[in-house]
């Protein structure tokens, strides 16, 4: 009953507390009303935080008689994973997202003094949605009887890095509500002297906290997943890179906002639209409307319509806000003159930042599209990278003349001069790329756009260093973050080099120059490797863990690649074995164990004869001898062998969904098998096993060997990118900090 009566008393007070901020203190202002507005607000934190700590609580004590804890614990589960069980469901995440942003409403009580009253309205519009939909479903709801023990964990979620990506994410969320909050208290008052210094730290965080949630995501992706990449386009990934693209051209137009004076409605459109892009993206994840095109979707919820209105009200309130002010928004204060301004890489990086989200965006939508006429169906991953590798290349040349470009007028031979070096050290990278194999026109152009941004933004950071130190940095490592990470994804997803190979135990195989042994499986209990013991004990489940060395001349390797079936449904798990070099990753990551026969292996053609072993085979074509229940299909075969003539008819039949060939003996004392047909081709795979050939199954293991080539400069770049993002924020509020001071 605790948490569930704090969720009631924290909708109750947050609704009040709208309904206060709105008409006493910013219809009406009265010190009184903002004062009793302020203390019913804390009521509502206070209630989703005792909800908060009630549910944490029960995930902890096992408290299987609420739905959700028997949904997504049990008793053997590890304490961490028992943590981040708490945003593990639809409920659990939601109650996050409300207690996130009940702390960021009491920083904005605290702090926040300018369009505090219109600006809490908005935050506490967006925590009444955020806590109708936890009236609507409950986490604290209650089973019919109580159980002895929980489902458990996504199997997926079973990993340090998946506990804490949603909560990163989801601060990202709730930050973003702020820029929109004061955005639109702006407009509400037609006061726009100091928002942008507001919105301006807090859009910077949100960023920062957005991107990291989606980096944790692709490093968690590539290095547990073991399908040997980090993106897949997938349209919940998607979703949340829609608002950061957004919020980038957001970041940065309010810096040229608050420089020139300039796009006060570019700036405003931007806060607004990249919050109602965050509540689509919430509705693609969890309204269930892309079950069937996405491995990450919720399924479908009764949250669905409530969700439509979250999006249609701040939607609705921000452009009609706009609608109303649009004709009295000030005009800019300084015109950019010079013809090479830093106003028009602003101007021509926010058009690329929306141009890039808008594609990515139509590509994520096109099932929800699709449905409105017919078949909803998906785009490809095609249809991403023809998009958005222009654009990224378009960007990179921008961001290489940013730290050349003075806020004056100056001839363009001037700029060009400062240039020269980034510019020759783009044309070395050219060079270096074209003796690496790389021939294309586009991606030798990306290579040089690439590494003159590079070259161009530690120039920059020297200049920033010299001129006022670290804290003047952040904008110029951020750009060199965004350089090293689109150089890693062109090398990374355009150039990797990929094999799968079926190894049987002892064997030996040459894949891209190296050669790959399967030594043994490691199963259970059986190996004593105590660093494999503890990721056996850290899933909960024992795993096979096969041992494969790796040698490439004077280099030699051990390998153990990991596969294993966790969680009440069983699901195959991989994992995989990364050696990291300067270059790239050398990527082992273990498909399946296949369990084949010996013998040769033919693809036959119906009515074609063939020779196999001294016999004339020919196919005459398929033959269904099954009647009843059971599924079966022959091949018809002719068979010459020492002068005579047999009929021999191999026989598949269908067993529990899968089909198991049955054997049958050659004339020459061998057997012949049906493997696989194609009626439709009129072809037929058959298996050959002589007499002298062993006729049990052998295990194999199927493996896919690749290599990543400057993964690790990708890696480095989305660290610098972070790195960057919280310099930038620490200037900001360094500088807002001062401006208290000086008043």
């Amino acid at each position: 009953m605790i948490g569930s009566m704090g969720i009631y008393i924290a909708f109750a007070a947050v609704s009040a507390a709208a309904v206060f901020f709105l008409l006493f203190s910013a219809l009406h202002p009265r010190p009184w009303a903002l004062t009793v507005s302020r203390y019913v607000y804390a009521a509502h934190a206070v209630g989703v935080s005792a909800a908060s700590i009630y549910l944490l609580y029960a995930l902890l004590a096992h408290k299987f008689q609420y739905y959700y804890v028997f949904a997504y614990t049990e008793r053997t589960l590890e304490l961490k994973y028992l943590i981040s069980a708490f945003w593990a469901g639809q409920e659990g995440t939601l109650l996050l997202w409300a207690l996130i942003g009940a702390l960021i409403g009491l920083v904005i009580l605290r702090k926040g003094k300018e369009l505090q009253a219109p600006v809490m309205t908005l935050i506490c519009t967006g925590q009444f949605f955020l806590l109708l939909f936890l009236v609507v479903e409950n986490p604290f709801r209650l089973l019919p009887q109580l159980p002895s023990d929980g489902v458990g964990l996504n199997p997926l979620l079973l990993d340090p890095w998946m506990a804490i990506h949603p909560p990163v994410i989801f601060i990202g969320y709730a930050l973003f509500l702020v820029p929109y909050a004061f955005a639109a208290a702006a407009l509400w008052k037609n006061n726009f002297e100091g928002w942008v210094d507001e919105a301006l730290p807090w859009s910077l965080v949100g960023w920062l906290f957005l991107g990291a949630g989606i980096f944790i995501g692709g490093y968690w992706a590539y290095r547990v997943l073991g399908w040997g990449g980090y993106w897949s386009w997938d349209p919940v990934e998607n979703a949340s890179l829609v608002p950061w693209l957004t919020g980038a051209a957001l970041v940065h137009v309010l810096l040229l906002q608050k420089r020139l004076g300039r796009v006060l409605r570019s700036s405003l459109l931007l806060a607004v639209a990249t919050y109602v892009l965050i509540i689509y993206a919430t509705f693609l994840t969890r309204s269930g409307v892309l079950a069937d095109f996405s491995v990450h979707s919720f399924a479908e919820t009764p949250l669905r319509g409530y969700l439509v209105a979250f999006m249609l009200f701040f939607l609705v309130a921000g452009l009609g806000l706009f609608a109303f002010r649009c004709s009295s928004l000030q005009g800019p204060k300084q015109s950019p003159t010079a013809l090479m301004s830093p106003y028009w890489l602003y101007t021509g990086g926010f058009i690329l930042f929306i141009c890039a989200a808008g594609f990515v965006a139509l590509g994520t939508s096109s099932p929800v599209i699709t449905a409105l006429w017919g078949q909803p169906s998906a785009v490809d991953e095609s249809f991403y990278t023809n998009t958005n590798a222009p654009l990224a290349v378009l960007l990179l040349l921008l961001l290489g003349l940013v730290p050349y470009l003075l806020w004056k007028k100056e001839p363009a031979p001037a700029v060009l001069k400062r240039a020269v070096p980034a510019v020759l050290c783009g044309f070395a990278g050219v060079a270096c790329a074209f003796f690496a194999g790389i021939k294309g026109p586009f991606a030798l152009l990306f290579v040089f756009a690439a590494v003159f941004a590079f070259a161009a933004a530690l120039q920059g950071t020297y200049q920033a260093l010299q001129r006022g130190g670290l804290k003047y940095c952040g904008g110029h490592l951020a750009h060199a973050g965004v350089a090293l990470m689109l150089l890693g994804v062109l090398a990374s997803m355009g150039y990797t080099g990929s094999e799968v190979v079926g190894l049987t135990q002892g064997s030996s195989r040459e894949v891209l120059g190296y050669n790959l042994t399967y030594v043994q499986k490691i199963s259970g209990e059986a190996h004593e490797h105590d660093e494999l013991c503890e990721q056996c004990d850290a899933a909960g489940q024992e795993r096979d863990i096969f041992e494969v060395t790796i040698t490439r001349g004077n280099e030699r390797l051990t390998a153990y690649p990991q596969m294993y079936t966790a969680g009440r449904e069983a699901r195959l798990m991989r994992e995989p074995f990364i050696k990291r070099y300067w270059w790239g990753d050398l990527y082992l990551s273990p498909l399946e164990l296949q369990q084949q026969r010996q013998g040769l292996l033919l693809d036959f053609a119906v009515g074609k004869q063939y020779n196999v072993r001294n016999m004339d085979v020919f196919f005459s074509g398929f033959e269904v001898p099954g009647h009843g229940e059971k599924m079966e299909v022959g091949a018809l075969l002719e068979i010459s062998h020492m002068g005579e003539t047999y009929t021999v008819m191999p026989v598949i039949t269908r067993i529990d969904n899968r089909w198991e060939p049955q054997e049958e003996a050659t004339p020459e004392g061998g057997v012949v098998l049906l493997e696989g047909f194609d009626p439709d081709e009129g072809r037929a795979h058959l298996r050959f096993i002589s007499p002298f050939e062993d006729r049990w199954v052998q295990e194999v293991l199927m493996v896919e060997l690749s290599r990543k080539p400057l993964i690790s400069v990708l890696a480095a770049g989305t660290l610098l990118i972070m790195a960057g993002t919280l310099v930038a924020f620490w200037r900001r509020l360094a500088e807002k900090a001062g401006r208290r001071v000086n008043r």
